[in-house]
């Protein structure tokens, strides 16, 4: 029987990233059994975080997202850490899963000691393995192979010698019908499998949404979703196998098939009144901003009935003109909207904010602050906001990156100066603009009714 241990590599970031084992692997694993191909997983974000605690995780997760160039004593703990793991290792072969390009100078290290202490062949795959950084990896001998693209189906034929175009190529493999896919099974993570946490699952891939600074698009080229029925039943299994604290969608938008999403929080809602004695298990996503002939009063009320406690939504600007620019397609009406049908059934809300977006005005920048200094009490504070705060920063294959009009480069070519006509904004700009956003979030917690009932989330969330 041919065998494989996957690991799961950091950073995944904190949040999710430490409470759910990896949903990458999870759906992996039961394509990787149907062929007779022998699993183990390992998710090194959850069993660092456990095992060292979240402070050390936290300075992992720094130096990790620095691509190393912030010396830090955390890279030989790191080493001694990884070496518990390949010790373990009695497979053929060894499947890297690298979240994203935040874990670019982990890969290198992970592989080299692996070489060292195991004689397996070495695959990596995941968001973060690309047409660049893949072949430059296996150039080096860090790894045997690379997989672009989703790995279900073409792990299993790199294994058992079949070809497959996403094998050490330029082609991205997409799973054309994700109803044909299995449910997803995390019985196979070896290490605290004893432990109650969330579990993920996977309702879409791709986005209905093309927005200018986000690369799902090229990571995902088509949007394509699950049926209703389909996500109904991996909940329904998921609650009775693994008695989860929270359901996690990893969709770009939970909304995005509205026909679809209205059918599985229906089903889920006549599932749990037909069935009392079982527990509403909490769920969050990520989500849009629809207007009322989109989405009806009834639908969040389906919403809150099948379980939602929590919704991240990619507000990014209170500016119309800057979410205009953006493509985000939905004005203040659709967003006061949504936001009002949450905080009515007390359900959460993340709102995503970018600051220093390349068209962004002086102007723009106070109908942000605006915006979140009345947020709450225009809802009565029926809901927490959560203002998750990030500096704009151009990602390569996104839509922005090829308007050159819009900014330019600094002379290292690693960050962009905005040019708004006889305005500049740089980065240092941009980052005064974020703490000021910081401070004014910290004053609205502490003008909150309950201040002491909100904790902050990590570096840059902060409660309104």
């Amino acid at each position: 029987m041919s065998s494989i241990t996957l690991i799961a590599l950091p950073p995944r970031g904190l949040g999710s990233g430490v409470k759910a084992p990896s949903a990458a692997l999870g759906h992996i694993v039961p394509t990787l059994t149907k062929d007779n191909i022998k699993a183990v997983c390992y998710d090194m974000n959850i069993d660092i975080f456990e095992d060292k605690g979240a402070e050390w995780y936290e300075r992992a997760l720094t130096w990790g997202e620095t691509f190393g160039e912030v010396e830090s004593e955390i890279e030989p703990e790191f080493i001694e850490y990884l070496k518990s793991y390949i010790t373990e290792i009695k497979t053929e072969w060894v499947g890297i899963s690298v979240f994203s390009v935040n874990s670019e100078y982990i890969v290198p290290i992970v592989c080299k000691h692996i070489r060292n202490l195991s004689n397996a062949k070495i695959v990596a795959g995941g968001y973060g393995c690309n047409p660049k950084i893949g072949p430059k990896w296996k150039q080096e001998g860090l790894i045997d192979h690379y997989i672009l693209g989703e790995g279900e189906g073409s792990l299993n034929s790199l294994i058992l010698g079949e070809k497959h175009n996403s094998i050490d190529g330029i082609e991205r493999h997409e799973v054309e019908n994700l109803d044909e896919l299995p449910i997803p099974d995390y019985s196979l993570f070896v290490r605290g499998n004893n432990k109650k946490r969330d579990f993920t699952i996977t309702a879409s891939r791709g986005c209905v949404r093309k927005c200018t600074f986000c690369n799902v698009p090229n990571i995902f080229p088509k949007f394509r979703w699950k049926k209703g029925e389909k996500i109904a039943e991996e909940m329904i299994d998921i609650i009775h196998k693994y008695n989860p604290d929270n359901i996690l969608f990893s969709d770009s938008l939970i909304n995005g098939n509205m026909k679809e999403f209205r059918k599985w929080t229906r089903l889920m809602t006549e599932y749990y009144d037909k069935n009392p004695d079982v527990r509403i298990v909490p769920w969050a996503a990520q989500f849009i901003c629809r207007n009322s002939n989109a989405m009806s009063k009834e639908d969040f009320d389906y919403i809150k009935r099948s379980g939602c406690f929590n919704l991240q939504i990619g507000i990014e600007s209170g500016s119309e003109s800057v979410r205009e620019h953006m493509g985000k397609k939905f004005n203040d009406k659709d967003m006061y909207y949504t936001l009002g049908e949450l905080a009515e059934r007390n359900i959460d809300v993340v709102l995503l904010m970018i600051v220093g977006y390349p068209t962004e005005t002086e102007q723009d920048h106070e109908d942000t602050v605006t915006f979140l200094e009345n947020v709450n009490d225009w809802f009565g504070h029926k809901s927490k906001f959560i203002v998750n705060l990030n500096v704009m920063k151009l990602l390569s294959n996104t839509h922005i990156i090829h308007q050159a009009e819009l900014y330019k480069w600094n002379k290292k070519q690693t960050d962009f100066i905005s040019v708004l006509g006889t305005d500049w904004i740089d980065r240092k700009d941009r980052f005064f603009e974020l703490y000021e956003l910081i401070e004014l979030s910290k004053n609205l917690i502490q003008a909150h009714p309950n201040p002491e009932k909100y904790k902050m989330l990590k570096k840059y969330d902060r409660v309104v």
